[in-house]
């Protein structure tokens, strides 16, 4: 299992990400937010890669209570010899 903490104070894990194949893979760097009760939220230039299929928007609430949209797709991760669909929030 990779994972580290990048200097910062929140442990991070070597994921891949996918869109609509699931063959075409991005591997990112991905913050462990033990706070977000999401799948995944990518950020946009790494979801251009992939190729997520885009579904609708979604309103958010953040930490500090604000309420923001964001896009929703279909996607997956590959993480651990497992691979694992679901929908992806687009941070623009």
């Amino acid at each position: 299992m990779d994972y580290s903490f990048h200097n910062t104070a929140s442990p991070t894990i070597e994921i891949e990400v996918f869109g609509w194949n699931s063959d075409l893979r991005h591997r990112v760097t991905a913050i462990v937010d033990t706070g977000f009760t999401g799948f995944l939220l990518l950020p946009i230039i790494d979801a251009f890669v992939v190729g997520p299929i885009l579904d609708s928007t979604m309103d958010i609430t953040l930490a500090d209570g604000t309420l923001q949209s964001r896009l929703v797709c279909m996607g997956g991760i590959h993480f651990n010899s497992q691979t694992q669909p679901g929908l992806i929030l687009i941070e623009y």
